[in-house]
């Protein structure tokens, strides 16, 4: 079968092109020239963007393959910004009723929670984490059946990120410049507190930690000097990111005590953190667990995921019956 993906839940636009499982082509058009200037994304300027470049990629695409083999198109339906949404499912609607083909609404958090498995076996069993800009997940997936163990209770950690890189002075995004930064600090430097759940429960929360920099930034702390980011700095940004990762290994060391498995995948466009990997790596290695990362193509939010979760395990629609659903549950 051949599936068109839409995506369009936040600030890239992608189209893409699967067949029988495989990723033909797919094309991205970021926007992080567009937002970086707010220092986060604007849901306005996202959407009009979505507008501009979705008929652009799509022209693009129909150079690059033969459109007519489509099948059916899948397009994200959720979770995400409600106009940028809505872009890509009236675009996805139309294309498909015009064409008189089947619509696969697809559920973002489950594109990104398979993305590692593009092109390859999905384990009978394992364990998901699924971090991003706006989200943090922690999921069970046994035989096609999916069970949220835990979930972010304020900010997603790439957000943390951004909005502790605005502090410094750093640009947006700002996770990828952090952890370019790493290696200059000292990780041990600051004791920084890992988030605890007042109800017991396994939870994440980064709202804390990056209320905690602030404080610290705010107190006769000296960020710059001479237009470089001092040591104290550095180090900052060091244990900032050492306490991110060491909060998502402890909930995932914990829930697979609960959970035993074999597999774990790590998915969403944190998962390009060059610490996060190494730790995680080295966390899987020391229990017999195999990790999981996507291919790089498939790190950020994306069109390829989309169609190969439809192909995989999609459940086709009337267009009629599809509509943008920004607040869309997984389990």
């Amino acid at each position: 079968m051949g599936i068109l993906g839409i995506e369009t839940s936040c600030d890239e636009t992608s189209v893409a092109f699967v067949e029988e499982g495989r990723v033909v082509r797919q094309l991205i058009a970021s926007q992080v020239e567009a937002h970086r200037p707010y220092h986060g994304v604007v849901p306005e300027l996202a959407s009009r963007h979505h507008l501009q470049n979705l008929p652009v990629l799509m022209r693009e695409l129909g150079r690059a393959v033969d459109l007519r083999k489509v099948e059916a198109v899948a397009v994200t339906q959720g979770p995400g910004l409600v106009g940028a949404l809505l872009v890509g499912v009236a675009f996805a609607k139309g294309f498909a009723a015009a064409r008189r083909l089947p619509l696969v609404p697809v559920n973002h958090i489950e594109a990104h929670l398979y993305s590692p498995f593009i092109g390859r076996s999905v384990p009978a069993d394992f364990l998901g984490l699924v971090v991003s800009g706006s989200h943090a997940s922690l999921y069970r997936v046994r035989r096609g059946r999916l069970q949220r163990l835990a979930r972010t209770r304020d900010d997603a950690p790439g957000e943390a990120y951004d909005k502790v890189a605005k502090l410094f002075g750093l640009p947006y995004p700002g996770g990828p410049e952090i952890d370019r930064l790493y290696p200059q600090g000292d990780p041990g430097a600051f004791d920084l507190p890992l988030p605890k759940m007042s109800d017991g429960s396994l939870d994440l929360s980064f709202s804390g930690l990056k209320s905690h920099i602030a404080y610290r930034f705010h107190k006769g702390f000296r960020p710059r000097r001479r237009g470089r980011l001092t040591p104290q700095a550095l180090d900052l940004l060091a244990s900032f990111q050492s306490a991110v990762v060491r909060h998502l290994l402890h909930r995932v060391e914990a829930l697979h005590r609960l959970h035993p498995v074999r597999h774990l995948s790590v998915s969403g466009g944190v998962a390009a953190n060059a610490h996060l990997r190494e730790r995680t790596l080295a966390w899987a290695s020391g229990r017999g667990v195999e990790a999981h990362f996507p291919p790089t193509d498939y790190i950020t939010d994306n069109a390829g995921m989309v169609a190969h979760l439809a192909w995989r395990r999609g459940k086709a629609r009337p267009p009629a019956e599809v509509d943008a659903d920004p607040g869309l549950e997984l389990n």
